[in-house]
Order: structure tokens, then sequence, then C-alpha cells
């Protein structure tokens, strides 16, 4: 069925119709296509309270209406040939007469076609059922993670990478960096590691090692100049 908003002459929603009751159902269906005469009043929708529930006017006999969400969007179609189609809109609901609904249940439990029956039982994935402080947590630790921090119970660890070229394959990778020595000591020493370096040359090291006693030769020998005077 296809039927207008109030106010908006040129806007046209479609929706499925589906009775509870076969024989309303058979009526209502030979109204349609025009059999059947359905009296003065005929067949009449109305929502005075709310988008959900609404009545259903056959013959002045009121019937129950509930909106329900299909687990699915179907997809409407023209034809004039039997041949070509022609989309005419998506219909995502569907007015439910005189059957039984739960009050907080707003989605059709089955579909359009009898492969759909069950369609959110057997075919889709259940909604997890999260505990609402667990999901304020977990905004909470985004938001902190966004902002450069880290959640609780976690810390964030630096590591630096080297390109390493194989020597035999000729093949490069990032690779761990190796720490040096002087970093080694410090961890066996119980203070802060201090960031991995890349192993130096040896010809380097000697020479820092050189320096080294000859400035200690100098201190030595002006301090006993000192001690001289």
């Amino acid at each position: 069925m296809a039927g207008r908003v109030a106010g908006a002459s040129l806007s046209e929603q479609q929706f499925l119709l589906r009775f509870a009751d076969p024989t309303l159902a058979d009526r209502v269906r030979r109204a349609l296509r025009e059999e059947e005469s359905l009296g003065p009043e005929g067949l009449q929708i109305e929502f005075p309270d709310s988008g959900r529930h609404g009545k259903l006017l056959v013959d002045g006999t009121e019937h129950r209406v509930d909106v329900m969400h299909l687990p699915t969007i179907v997809e409407s179609y023209k034809t004039y040939d039997d041949t070509n189609l022609v989309k005419t809109g998506d219909i995502g609901q569907v007015l439910l007469v005189g059957g039984r609904v739960p009050p907080k249940q707003i989605e059709s439990v089955d579909g359009v076609t009898p492969p759909m029956r069950r369609a959110r039982e057997r075919h889709f994935k259940k909604v997890p059922v999260v505990d609402p402080k667990v999901v304020s947590q977990v905004e909470v630790d985004l938001l902190n993670i966004l902002s450069g921090g880290a959640p609780a119970g976690f810390e964030y660890h630096d590591v630096e990478e080297e390109y390493v070229v194989d020597a035999k394959t000729g093949v490069g990778s990032w690779q761990t960096a190796k720490p040096s020595k002087d970093t080694d000591k410090d961890k066996g020493d119980g203070g802060d590691s201090a960031p991995p370096t890349a192993e130096k040359p040896e010809k380097e090291k000697g020479a820092k090692r050189s320096r080294s006693k000859a400035a200690a030769k100098a201190a030595a020998a002006a301090a006993a100049a000192a001690e001289a005077e």
C-alpha cells in the first residue's frame, strides 16, 4: 500500500499491510482490487497519538494497528509490459493489524517472504548485551588515548628500529636496534634505561678511550703543580 503524508501532497510513503485475521485480509484485498465495496466509510487508517500505534477502520469496525520495522529494506517495483521493471520506492515498515505485539518490540520477527521468517534470529548476528558502565569506561579510555595518554594498567614503550641489510642476501629489513653496552650497564645498576643506539665502530671507541686517558694525566699534572706551589 501507499499513503500520502498529511500536509505534503507530493510526498508518498509505501508500507506493507499485514493482517492477523485471514478473513479480514481477504476482504480488504478484494476491496482494494475493486471487487467488493466496503460501504460508505470505506477503509481508513489513523494514528491519533503517535507513529507507533493506530487503528484501522473497516466499515466502522476498529482494529488495532502496530507499526513494526522490517528486518531488512524491501524494494518495490512496477512493470507495464511484464519485462521492464521500474523501482518505485523502499519499504522499511509493516503495519500489523490485529496481532499481539510485546510493548517494547519495534521490529518485526519475520520478513516478507517465507525464507525471512525469524530472520533476525537465524540470519543476523545477535546484538551483544554490554554493561553501560563498561561502555562509559571504554569511551573515557579512547578519549585518553586520543589525548596522548594510556589506559589504566597499560604503559607506552618507544621501540627504536634500524634498517639492516643482510650481507649474504642483500635484502634489508627494519629490526629492533641493539642497545649499547652503556645502556646494558645502566639497566644492571637499576638506572633508567636510555634509548637504544647503534653499535659504534671500534676506532671511535679507541679514540675516546685515548682522549679520556690524556685528560686524566693532564688533570693529575695540574693537581701536582698546585700542591708544589
